[in-house]
């Protein structure tokens, strides 16, 4: 179920991801089958409240705080509803260090796109920012009818200048 939570909620379920990304890496240099164990994924109970706090807060989508209220969507990760109930999806992405997410046709078909770059912020105690992307229609970039695996810096040299960039601070 999704609800929202505060910053310092977030703020507190990323701290417990970096502990447990940094308890599996160092469990990874003492114990040789560590490696089977998969590393703690970056879930939507953490991104998706997270954009949503960073939409309402007039951090992201400035250019529809006017005219839009945001919210968990019913079938896209969140929507932008005007007072006459149009909508505007918008898909979350979130990856870590790899730098590799997966757009389904859904993602694709989305009227924004917001991808949440973490890159070492799980493992690494020092970085107090992640990177987010934000992509209006990202039809115009990717094709719709089928499912691809992308790595950031493809998705940056493809999207270009239509990119915005938000810096969001732990």
């Amino acid at each position: 179920m999704k609800t929202l939570k505060s910053k310092e909620q977030i703020k507190k379920l990323l701290g417990g991801m970096r502990s447990l990304n940094i308890r599996h890496t160092n469990l990874c240099k003492t114990n040789e089958m560590a490696y089977l164990i998969p590393k703690p994924k970056l879930t939507s109970v953490v991104t998706e409240p997270l954009v949503l706090n960073e939409c309402r807060n007039g951090k992201l989508f400035s250019e529809l705080q006017n005219d839009y209220i945001f919210k968990f969507g019913n079938g896209s990760d969140l929507v932008a509803e005007d007072d006459k109930g149009n909508q505007l999806t918008i898909e979350v992405k979130a990856t870590q260090e790899a730098g590799f997410s997966q757009f389904n046709p859904k993602d694709v078909a989305a009227n924004y796109l917001v991808w949440l770059d973490f890159g070492d912020y799980t493992t690494n105690r020092k970085r107090k920012t992640i990177n987010v992307y934000t992509l209006a229609n990202p039809s115009k970039y990717f094709p719709s009818n089928e499912t691809i695996k992308i790595k950031l810096e493809t998705f940056l040299t493809k999207t270009g200048d239509n990119t915005s960039l938000y810096r969001y601070a732990v």
